[in-house]
């Protein structure tokens, strides 16, 4: 039984024919269907101009009984259709068959909706995309109106706008009839499908396309890259199941044109873009191998392109320019198309390839390599020319493991990123074709209204003719089968581009996560190599193991004995790394690292958990005649699959030792490992859940970047645990406030597994045991710097001696030192960014000598992300304001000055400098002395580069998040001095700040 199911109600007289499938087995549903075949009698083979085009022939002959398959048909005013049903594997795209309608621009919802209406969920569980408008046969072209009769032609996808895949003559009003249903061929040789070979494997066959072997054909004058291409499949459509042939990329080209010409509204896998200069060195020529590689496999797995005729022609056409002239001479519109790439390729003619920083390194390395050979050769003493040749030996090494892991990356990432730049192309080529269907759907309408004037118009008057009536009414029942036409063109392209969106997008996750799985794991491994490479290189050197071990660096020995504790109110915990928590009675200390800012690792104390202050540094000396590290070394725990462990916390509750470590870096796949075991050396089990602490599964949490923890019990009998994390602002997930550190309630089970009492993903609030008390945090803060020492809120950069770039005394004082840009010496104190939103101003007492001077307020993460509104003066000595801004790449070229001409100002007086950061907008102001109001100056900026995300992978140990200060410079070495009378910052409460409580 074959149910149809109206999407409309059927107007009366309304003909449906349904064509049922007939199987191997011998079931019968009327009549058998034929054979199809060509014009010259051979079998039909998969073509994007044979009726069949979507289904072989062993789709037909091995197609089981549809018996509880609905074909949903979509009917309207005076429509004769035919309908195929489709299988219950979903092979081969829907057909129908559609005559003339009486149509209205105006019943079709939102013609240049996304896409048109929704379609119907498909029915089988591998239901294959809609088909994309065919061509015509030259014979059913002949039946059609002359060209005369104004029938709107776009080439390549307008020739034919009926979507049937069995072709029929029209008749002499333009319906379509039901096919005729024929006996089978006893004479005509039937295709047979091996009984290996499965029904499925028929309806879906396979393709494993290699392109190799790229190699120079021509002369200096004249030359070109040949590849050979080989073809793997089971389609019974080819030759044979494997052949080769030979390519040039001009004919990958020509693939790629007739393919969009072919299937509008099908998003084509586009090929590499030509280059003039390099086209024969061996990095290109391999990732252009492997491009077109991936170009053709793409191309034959896609259910609709590994049918066209044109591909089938370019993979074993064994005299393939021959083919193409035979082909253009019977179509000659094919030429037309020939430059329809020639404009991304001069586009792309100069094309800016970035450099390589791997490649630059090798070359740096294999310099170096031939320095220290040259040296050791040299060198008298057999102790230091030994060493010195094995180190050139290693340098030529690792030269060569850059080398092979830049070229990798091109062939991994590289090649992946380039096609899907250039597939958006493609993208926007199949709507410039549905736009062009659209308009012709257009086009057509009105010239049916046209028609219809006329015609009613003469029938008005009632004198014309009978013979000019009927030529009338034929002109109108053609042109209402035109619009009819266009219309089901632009439809059932709006159905295939919605099936090629999405297969785009699943397509292009799959992708990218192969590639990216591939990068890093070439990465991890390069990075062993490089390890195994400088530790055999130490072992070398290390030959007389003295009784004295010296301590990697930052590895601190625990001492001999343990200090007594009243364990009623004290939990022993170990205070490690960066958000680590030590226990006194009633008073918590947590150590945050600070990185590159002086002074290093600030602490916090708190009585309650729930209000934290800032109460300096504490810095104690380590006595190595109190404890040393003896004994072997021994690995109690690897990790898992996040990998990258750090942090290790060792505690001992209820006669087992629980260890919890970091893993998976401090990003967005950070998280809290959690393990525990009956003996101190292992082994570990794991948690129940793995990871007590992550949001790498929750993207939308409000606390990212999880991990890193530590545990704490209260003296009421609870437990905490604290970690780090980050609070992302804007689309772009950017944490410009950087590591902060969150506290979350736990609790022990009945199993002694410690869990988190909201779950592993972290909550905004906690319940605390004490009231939190927001007062403070939203205190404006107003440094007068008249206390002769700097607030414990303000920090610098790299420097043990802050006498060298200030003074506090009547105001700050700094000295000029090197530019904001500067690894080195630079005069900048800074308080860190706490609140999403804020306003901070400063004034400023500076009188520079020319361009090389100049003080001023910034907004700061790091030397490549910045904002810099200065006081400087120009060439002719004018002082001026200026802003500098760099966006992570300076000084490698991105240093902006955004102002076309910097504003002048008076040579005397105090500048008063501010600046208002909304989330992520910052906006500079200024105001002379005497003026009280604030004038704008520069543009809006992108506060959101100043982040770990923007900064971190630019610069060593940038987790700090943003910072706003005061800073100088004098590039002519005098020692220029800037005079700042106050600091002030003042939080803000924005609507657009997604959170409004302190960290």
């Amino acid at each position: 039984m074959v149910n149809v199911t109206f999407l409309r109600p059927a107007p009366k007289g309304t003909k449906v024919f349904v064509e049922s499938w007939v199987t191997h087995l011998g079931k019968r549903m009327g009549q058998t269907r034929g054979e199809m075949r060509l014009e010259d009698g051979k079998p039909d083979v998969p073509s994007q101009s044979s009726p069949a085009a979507s289904m072989t022939k062993a789709d037909q002959e091995d197609a089981p009984d549809n018996d509880a398959q609905t074909c949903n048909t979509r009917l309207s005013a005076e429509t004769t259709t035919t309908a195929a049903p489709r299988s219950p594997a979903g092979r081969g795209p829907r057909r129908r068959q559609y005559g003339v309608q009486s149509t209205k621009l105006e019943a079709v919802e939102d013609p240049l909706g996304p896409l048109g209406a929704p379609t119907p969920p498909p029915t089988g569980p591998e239901s294959a995309p809609p088909a994309p408008p065919q061509k015509e046969a030259a014979a059913l072209r002949a039946t059609r109106p002359a060209p005369g009769a104004s029938t709107p032609s776009l080439r390549g996808m307008m020739d034919s706008v009926d979507l049937d895949d069995d072709e029929q003559p029209h008749s002499s009003q333009g319906a379509r009839i039901p096919p005729p249903v024929q006996a089978p061929s006893t004479t005509a040789p039937q295709r047979q499908i091996q009984p290996s070979v499965s029904v499925e494997q028929a309806a879906k066959p396979s393709f494993a396309i290699s392109v190799g072997d790229p190699h120079k054909v021509g002369d200096l004058t004249s030359s070109h890259t040949e590849y050979s291409v080989t073809t793997k499949t089971t389609s019974k459509g080819y030759r044979s199941p494997e052949f080769t042939v030979s390519r040039r990329y001009r004919d990958f080209l020509w693939l790629y044109t007739q393919l969009h010409n072919n299937n509008p509204g099908v998003i084509i896998p586009p090929p590499p873009e030509k280059q003039a200069v390099g086209r024969f060195e061996a990095d290109f020529v391999e990732s252009r191998r492997a491009a077109l590689e991936r170009m053709l496999n793409k191309a034959a797995a896609h259910p609709v392109l590994q049918h066209d005729s044109d591909l089938k022609l370019f993979l074993e056409s064994d005299a393939f320019n021959v083919d193409i002239k035979n082909k253009e001479r019977k179509d000659p519109g094919l030429s037309e198309n020939k430059g329809m790439f020639g404009s991304m390729l001069s586009s792309s003619s100069g094309k800016f390839v970035e450099h390589d920083d791997r490649k630059g390194l090798a070359e740096a390395c294999g310099d170096f390599s031939a320095s220290l050979h040259s040296l050791s050769a040299v060198e008298l003493s057999p102790a230091l020319s030994s060493p010195l040749d094995s180190l050139s030996d290693i340098q030529i090494r690792i030269r060569e493991l850059y080398e092979r892991q830049a070229q990798q990356d091109i062939l991994t990432m590289g090649i992946v990123i380039d096609e899907y730049i250039r597939l958006i192309g493609s993208v926007k080529t199949a709507f410039q074709q549905r736009q062009k269907a659209y308009h012709s759907w257009h086009s057509a309408e009105q010239e049916l209204q046209k028609r219809k004037t006329t015609q009613d118009k003469l029938l008005r008057q009632g004198r014309s003719q009978q013979d000019r009536l009927n030529q009338l009414s034929a002109d109108v029942a053609d042109a209402e089968r035109k619009v009819h036409q266009a219309r089901l063109l632009f439809d059932d392209m709006g159905r295939l581009m919605r099936s090629e969106l999405e297969r785009f997008e699943r397509e292009k996750v799959e992708d990218f996560k192969s590639g990216v799985e591939t990068f890093l794991e070439s990465a991890v491994e390069a990075q062993k190599e490089l390890i195994e490479i400088w530790e055999t290189f130490l072992m070398q050197l290390d030959t007389d193991e003295g009784d004295t071990f010296v301590p990697p660096a930052g590895v601190v020995a625990a001492p001999d004995t343990e200090p007594t504790t009243n364990q009623d109110t004290e939990s022993r915990v170990s205070c490690r790394g960066f958000a680590d928590l030590t226990v006194k009675p009633l008073v918590y200390y947590i150590a945050t690292s600070t990185f590159e800012w002086y002074p290093g690792v600030q602490i916090h104390h708190s009585t309650d958990l729930a209000n934290w202050d800032l109460v300096g540094i504490r810095l104690q000396q380590w006595d190595p005649e109190a404890g040393k590290l003896v004994g072997p070394w021994k690995t109690i725990f690897a990790g898992t699959e996040l990998d990258l462990v750090e942090g290790p916390h060792l505690y001992k509750r209820n006669g087992w030792y629980y260890l919890l470590t970091a893993e998976g870096g401090t990003a967005y796949g950070h998280a809290c490992t959690l393990a525990r075991s009956r003996d101190i050396w292992g082994p570990y089990g794991l948690h129940p859940q793995k990871y007590i602490i992550t949001s790498k599964d929750a993207p939308f949490a409000a606390l990212q970047r999880a991990g890193h923890g530590d545990i704490v019990d209260t003296p009421d009998g609870k437990t905490y645990v604290v970690h780090l994390t980050g609070r992302p602002i804007t689309q772009a997930r950017r944490c410009v406030l950087g590591r902060e550190t969150a506290i979350q309630e736990a609790y022990w089970d009945k199993d002694d597994w410690l869990y988190v009492k909201n779950g592993p993903v972290p909550s905004l609030y906690v319940d605390l045991p004490a009231e939190r008390d927001d007062g403070p945090y939203w205190k404006e803060q107003r440094y007068a710097f008249d206390d002769g020492s700097l607030h414990k809120d303000f920090q610098w950069l790299r420097t043990p001696e802050p006498e060298r770039i200030f003074s506090v005394k009547d105001g700050l004082h700094l000295i000029g030192r090197e530019s904001i840009g500067s690894w080195f010496e630079q005069s900048l104190v800074a308080r860190r960014q706490t609140h999403f939103s804020y306003d901070a101003e400063t004034v400023v007492t500076f009188s520079p000598d020319d361009e090389r001077n100049y003080a001023g307020l910034t907004a700061y993460y790091c030397r490549f992300n910045f904002f810099y509104l200065t006081v400087t003066a120009g060439s002719d000595g004018q002082r001026e304001l200026l802003i500098f801004s760099s966006e992570a790449s300076w000084p490698n070229g991105n240093l902006k000055l955004p102002m076309v001409e910097p504003v002048q100002i008076p040579n005397e007086g105090k500048v008063r400098l501010a600046v208002s950061v909304r989330g992520g907008e910052l906006q500079f102001r200024y105001a002379l002395e005497g003026q009280s109001s604030l004038t704008k100056i520069g543009p809006v900026y992108d506060a959101s580069i100043l982040s770990d995300e923007c900064g971190g992978h630019q610069a060593h140990g940038s987790f700090t998040g943003a910072f706003v200060g005061l800073a100088a410079s004098d590039l002519n070495g005098t020692e220029k001095v800037a005079k700042f009378d106050y600091f002030q910052y003042t939080p803000v409460k924005h609507s657009t700040d997604r959170y409004d409580a302190g960290t």
